[in-house]
């Protein structure tokens, strides 16, 4: 048996919001510590908060899932993109967008680009890694930090991901799906671990 990456729906979320979560602001940086991690194994534990470079984020990680037999993996990284009838990227509306007065966060422009691509390499080390030693169920969710009004840390970002994750009842979560003449396209699908048709991870927008 391998560990398995599955990507929950709305509604899975409440039942799977209590078991081990790791949330991942990541980065994709040479030596900047540009990844912040929060953890919680139990609901009824403390937090534990890191700031890490990339190499050692795909490593705590690891050990996090390898611990865990049943988690959860919250990623701050666009994992979808979508494409209009012209074959055109396209904003993923509405948490992309922002309120008005705001510049918009598309998933293909500028930092989300970067990190976008980042984590295609992120899934792809830990499905190099952890193929084969376990038979555990990781279900992916998306994080999206919305629009921030002042600066905050990686592994704070993190950490109000899985709060809020623990606390979801749908609210801020979002699907991502075509329309007529449109095409999602799960980037988890390039580093192998799902199907191009596969459904889309479900995103969790979060203000700060």
């Amino acid at each position: 048996m391998t560990m398995r990456f599955c990507f929950p729906q709305l509604n899975k979320i409440h039942e799977i919001s209590k078991r081990p979560i790791l949330a991942v602001d990541l980065g994709f940086a040479n030596r900047k510590k540009s990844c912040g991690l929060a953890s919680q194994e139990v609901q009824s534990e403390e937090c534990q908060v890191k700031d890490l470079d990339f190499g050692h984020c795909v490593q705590r990680t690891v050990e996090f899932l390898s611990e865990n037999k049943d988690s959860v993996l919250i990623v701050e990284a666009p994992l979808s993109g979508l494409f209009d009838f012209k074959g055109n990227p396209k904003g993923r509306l509405p948490f992309e967008k922002g309120e008005t007065g705001t510049n918009p966060r598309y998933w293909y422009t500028g930092a989300g680009a970067s990190v976008g691509l980042g984590a295609i390499f992120f899934f792809s080390r830990l499905r190099e890694r952890l193929g084969s030693t376990s038979n555990a169920t990781v279900s992916v969710v998306e994080g999206f930090i919305s629009f921030k009004t002042s600066p905050t840390k990686d592994s704070e970002d993190a950490l109000a991901l899985l709060k809020a994750f623990r606390n979801s009842h749908e609210e801020g979560l979002y699907e991502v799906t075509a329309g007529m003449d449109e095409r999602s396209t799960s980037f988890l699908s390039f580093a192998g671990l799902c199907l191009p048709e596969a459904s889309c991870p479900l995103v969790l927008a979060v203000d700060v």
